[in-house]
């Protein structure tokens, strides 16, 4: 079972909209690729829409965890909007939804990294 992926841009920020299960396999590998095809185009601040994928399992969780590894290694962010309960409920137990910044609306997520894009750089003590 295949997922789709969509992409569009609002700004600086690059949103991707994911549509099916995030489950081992292709799904979880297209969703790697869809994101590792982002940054090699040269977006840096991510915004993954989850709003249409109600489920994911280990192997999605774990690419979603890479990607945002990736994203950060690349000097951008990643957030993450719309999780559906079953999704939210890994990501706490799992605890990268204190990695990850959630949001419920995909506006929110935008308006954050748009924000964090243009903050100056902190000050090393």
């Amino acid at each position: 079972m295949a997922i789709t992926t969509q992409i569009r841009h609002d700004g600086q920020v690059s949103v991707l909209c994911v549509q099916g299960r995030l489950i081992l396999g292709e799904p979880s590998d297209a969703f790697r690729a869809a994101i590792e095809e982002m940054l090699q185009a040269g977006d840096q601040d991510i915004v993954v829409n989850f709003e249409e994928v109600p489920f994911a399992d280990s192997a999605g969780v774990g690419a979603l965890a890479v990607n945002f590894s990736n994203v950060r290694a690349a000097g951008g962010s990643l957030a993450l909007v719309g999780a559906q309960k079953a999704v939210r409920d890994v990501l706490e137990i799992t605890r990268l939804s204190d990695l990850i910044p959630l949001f419920e609306n995909e506006r929110e997520a935008i308006e954050s990294l748009a924000v964090k894009r243009q903050a100056p750089p902190q000050a090393a003590n």
